[in-house]
């Protein structure tokens, strides 16, 4: 389960920066106190695919 869901947010972090043709960190800086609704919910999917993976490979260093 938990591999189907590291599959999931890496391809959610990457359909999100082809959408965005930038990096999360050039697309958060774009939205700085001009974001729209969808643009800020776009925001908080890529954030939680990130942390995500960020989680899920702090776990996995620890186990190898």
């Amino acid at each position: 389960k938990e591999h189907r869901k590291r599959r999931i947010a890496i391809a959610k972090n990457n359909e999100l920066e082809a959408r965005h043709q930038k990096s999360f960190d050039d697309f958060t800086a774009s939205l700085k106190n001009r974001a729209t609704p969808e643009q800020e919910e776009a925001w908080m999917d890529w954030e939680a695919a990130r942390t995500f993976l960020r989680k899920w490979q702090n776990i996995r260093k620890r186990v190898t």
